[in-house]
């Protein structure tokens, strides 16, 4: 027994021992990214998307140009519409029930918006998170929803593209809202064509021609009888959204919702 007991002790020990060296080697790692992060932080400051001011992504003075969107709109007709909700001479057979933006579309949004997409510049929408009252993203709306129902899918990007830019925009706004409301996320839609960005095309024809066929639901079992919120940074003509749409219902969504950042012309 005493040598069982002994055992046990340098058992113990060594679990202890373990446990000290993995949390030193946890702040060590902690302090170095710190370092690192301080280093390069001295080397490129940041400055701010709009004015490009040194210091914050986002400087207080072209924070307070960040406001509310001041009425919702169709996402057909683009005419005031409560809550966003598409109007019944509007709605189309499998196409989109509704859609709500976040913040104005000006000069400061479009660059944030620019600077997410465009500049891999992640860190952006991390002080756009912190600058923006949370009421803005809790929308009455997706209050109402039955959130056993109800799921998140970002708008996807063709994995050529993701290689690219590192990440998706609307994947991280989309776990924020599903941080912020407790609705659950789904990857049950994936994009199987490469196509070129549709801000690049003037027309919404061409846009709407340029993204037919662009998607593919896997595991419609998923999304079958439940309500779809869509998320991506912006929407102007909705196109993309709209072909999204199409297809999360043809494979037995219920209602399909968007939901973006801005909204701009």
């Amino acid at each position: 027994m005493d040598n069982l007991s002994t055992n046990n002790k340098h058992i113990n020990m060594d679990f202890q021992q373990l446990k000290m060296h993995q949390l030193l080697k946890t702040r060590r790692n902690v302090i170095l990214l710190y370092i690192i992060n301080m280093f390069f932080d001295l080397l490129f400051p940041k400055s701010c998307v709009g004015c490009k001011k040194i210091g914050r992504a986002i400087c207080e003075s072209c924070r307070k140009e960040i406001k509310p969107t001041l009425q919702d709109v169709c996402p057909y007709c683009f005419q005031n519409s409560p809550q966003g909700k598409t109007h019944d001479r509007c709605k189309h057979n499998n196409g989109l029930d509704g859609a709500l933006s976040i913040v104005r579309y000006n000069k400061i949004t479009q660059k944030i918006v620019k600077d997410i997409k465009y500049g891999l510049a992640y860190d952006v929408f991390n002080q756009v998170k912190e600058v923006l009252p949370v009421h803005w993203w809790r929308t009455e709306i997706y209050k109402k929803l039955p959130k056993d129902q109800t799921l998140i899918q970002p708008i996807p990007l063709h994995t050529s593209r993701k290689k690219v830019r590192g990440f998706n925009q609307a994947q991280i706004i989309a776990d924020y809202l599903s941080h912020q409301t407790g609705i659950a996320m789904t990857d049950s839609v994936i994009r199987i064509k490469s196509t070129p960005p549709q801000a690049r095309i003037s027309t919404k024809e061409e846009r709407k021609k340029n993204i037919k066929g662009a998607f593919s639901v896997v595991n419609p079992e998923n999304i079958r009888g439940k309500i779809i919120i869509l998320v991506d940074d912006i929407f102007t003509s909705a196109s993309t959204a709209k072909e999204t749409a199409k297809v999360l219902k043809e494979n037995g969504a219920e209602t399909v919702l968007l939901y973006t950042f801005a909204h701009g012309s």
